[in-house]
């Protein structure tokens, strides 16, 4: 069983290679950091001690600054783009890579083998989170050896708080996963999967709020069920924020995220166990 789980993962991989998914993100995340080590400069020694002279031609930013808020602003930043511009990337990215499995043709060829349907649902998961993961951590370490390079302070601060920020797509890789055994449709799932995404966050925020008037009681109600049953990403990104502040992360959010991944990947091997693909 673990030979033929090894063999789903290296298929898989090869599945993205072939897709140039993994080099289209690889580039876009290399222009990046290009961009950030040629087109930002700085210089050390200035009139006041401990300071430093921040550069940025393309915008016409010249000032100066504190080396370490800057390396820390910049982390900050970081770590917001890749919980929102990297959410849209990772779904168009990724929205497709089961459903290529599950077409007309592969279907038959894949589940005639002797292999049972929640391992391919695993491994296809499994490598995607996998690809996810090193591509967040090129461009997020990379920028940090770029902001050290270029300010010379280095912090740790802001290691911990990568891991947490990856756990926010865990619930977006359940969602996409149970709409591709469902649909076998790449469009359905990144139409869905944004739209959930929003109303999840859209959610998250009146939660997060000063509160919300329960009047209309219908509205009050629906909104309540919807923060109970999807995952709350607005509670999660400010959480992982925060710690970057010194402020403890919140493991409420995080575990509710968890545990409705954990119900919804059951809910799509079921679906793949009972569902006929081979038409």
């Amino acid at each position: 069983m673990f030979t033929q789980f090894i063999t789903l993962c290296k298929d898989a991989l090869l599945q993205a290679r072939r897709s140039k998914v993994l080099t289209v993100l690889i580039v876009l995340c290399s222009l990046v950091l290009i961009y950030l080590f040629f087109g930002i400069q700085t210089e050390t020694g200035g009139i006041v001690e401990d300071e430093m002279r921040l550069s940025v031609p393309l915008f016409n930013v010249n000032t100066p600054v504190d080396p370490v808020k800057f390396a820390n602003s910049t982390m900050r930043v970081t770590m917001r783009i890749i919980l929102t511009v990297g959410v849209f990337f990772f779904i168009f990215a990724f929205s497709g890579f089961i459903p290529q499995s599950l077409a007309k043709g592969s279907a038959d060829l894949l589940l005639s083998k002797p292999i049972y349907r929640w391992m391919i649902l695993l491994a296809k998961s499994l490598v995607i989170a996998v690809v996810s993961f090193f591509t967040a951590a090129y461009l997020y370490f990379g920028v940090m050896l770029i902001v050290w390079f270029k300010s010379g302070f280095l912090t740790d601060d802001f290691i911990l708080p990568f891991f947490g920020v990856l756990l926010l797509f865990i619930p977006l890789l359940a969602t996409m996963t149970l709409l591709n055994v469902l649909t076998r449709s790449t469009v359905i799932t990144v139409i869905v999967t944004l739209f959930l995404y929003f109303v999840a966050s859209m959610v998250g925020g009146i939660n997060m709020g000063p509160g919300f008037d329960d009047d209309p009681a219908w509205l009050f109600g629906t909104l309540k069920v919807l923060h109970y049953c999807l995952p709350d990403f607005v509670a999660m990104s400010a959480s992982v924020v925060g710690t970057t502040r010194g402020e403890v992360l919140e493991f409420d959010p995080f575990g509710h995220a968890l545990i409705y991944s954990a119900v919804v990947f059951i809910i799509s091997t079921v679906i793949l166990n009972r569902k006929n693909y081979t038409v």
